[in-house]
């Protein structure tokens, strides 16, 4: 995760936990793990819902990957397909972070985030309803400005990317294993 903050730009590693708060590649949702868990969070409901307001406009990140999957086809047969940017360069997705401790934990509280997700292109769309927010190059900086924490401009970088700025290919069932 990469986070923006006293005039430098960090990178991190944080986790994903499921609701029983276990560490499983299952995060939680930008509030507490008593509420319900989930894995993004709706680029149009970021200001309407109380677990993502303050994040939004206090707590961005990037989450920088490769590629993200999506699977097509029907449910016994289902095709995993490696989605990533036509130039090969990294995505820069839009996301929120927030820390998070068991109640009745002593310890430090763990780092967590959720990505946002929006309405898909018109080439996505014929693989999933939505899609993760995938930041252009030049509006990671902004994302990522502490100062900014105007809605309005905010939301003008929660859209989809452009028609021809990702590319996809079928890939090993195998992903979905743990283990590999």
């Amino acid at each position: 995760m990469t986070q923006a903050g006293r005039g430098n730009t960090t990178s991190r590693p944080v986790r994903w936990l499921d609701d029983s708060g276990s560490s499983r590649v299952t995060p939680p949702d930008c509030g507490t793990l008593e509420s319900t868990a989930a894995l993004n969070a709706k680029a149009e409901t970021l200001t309407d819902r109380p677990d993502y307001r303050n994040a939004f406009l206090k707590r961005r990140c990037v989450i920088p990957a490769e590629a993200f999957y999506e699977w097509v086809g029907p449910k016994k047969e289902r095709q995993p397909l490696n989605i990533a940017r036509k130039d090969g360069k990294l995505l820069s997705m839009a996301g929120l972070f927030n820390y998070w401790k068991p109640a009745a934990s002593q310890g430090r509280p763990t780092l967590t985030f959720t990505i946002v997700t929006t309405a898909p292109s018109r080439w996505m769309a014929r693989i999933h309803n939505r899609m993760p927010v995938i930041l252009q190059d030049d509006q990671v900086e902004t994302w990522l400005d502490p100062t900014i924490a105007e809605p309005q401009k905010l939301n003008e970088l929660l859209k989809a990317p452009p028609e021809d700025f990702l590319d996809c290919y079928p890939v090993s069932r195998q992903i979905n294993i743990g283990s590999v």
